[in-house]
C-alpha cells in the first residue's frame, strides 16, 4: 500500500533552512581561511617573482608576533624587518610561516636574508635559499 501524502509544510521548510545554515557556514569558513593565508601567499610569490632578478641584502629582524594560523610546527609570524637600501634605512613588515626548528633564527634581533625588488623596496620577501624557514620535505 502506498502512501501518496505529501510532506508537510513545516518540515520542507525546516529541512531547507538546515542546508542553508550549513552552506552559509561552509561559505563563512573558506572566506575566512582564505584571507588568512593571502598574506603567506603573498610573501611566497613575491619570494619567487624576486628570486631571479632581485636583491639579495642582509636584514635585521625589529620585531616579530604570532600571526593568526598556522600550526604549532609551523606558525605564522608577522616580521618586521629593517634592512639598508641605497644609502638609507628601509622598514618592511612581512607574515611568512616558519618551521619551529628554524623559528630561533627569526627572533628580533637575528639577521637575515631577503630579497628586495631594486625598484621599490617595499617588496621585500625573506630569501629562502639563505634563511629557510621549512624543512625540506622527505618526499
Amino acid at each position: 500500500m502506498e502512501s501518496s501524502e505529501a510532506m508537510p509544510l513545516p518540515v520542507i521548510l525546516m529541512i531547507a533552512g538546515f542546508f542553508t545554515v550549513i552552506v552559509i557556514i561552509a561559505v563563512t569558513v573558506a572566506t575566512v581561511s582564505t584571507r588568512s593565508y593571502r598574506p603567506i601567499a603573498q610573501e611566497m610569490a613575491r619570494a619567487e617573482r624576486l628570486r631571479p632578478g632581485g636583491l639579495r641584502i642582509q636584514g635585521r629582524v625589529t620585531a616579530w608576533a604570532r600571526y593568526r594560523g598556522g600550526t604549532e610546527e609551523a606558525p605564522r609570524m608577522r616580521l618586521r624587518v629593517r634592512f639598508p637600501f641605497h644609502g638609507s634605512s628601509h622598514d618592511a613588515e612581512l607574515v611568512v610561516c616558519i618551521d619551529r626548528a628554524f623559528l630561533a633564527g627569526f627572533a628580533p634581533g637575528s639577521s637575515i636574508h631577503l630579497l628586495v625588488d631594486p625598484e621599490e623596496p617595499d617588496q621585500v620577501a625573506v630569501d629562502r635559499e639563505t634563511s629557510p624557514v621549512e624543512l625540506p620535505r622527505s618526499w
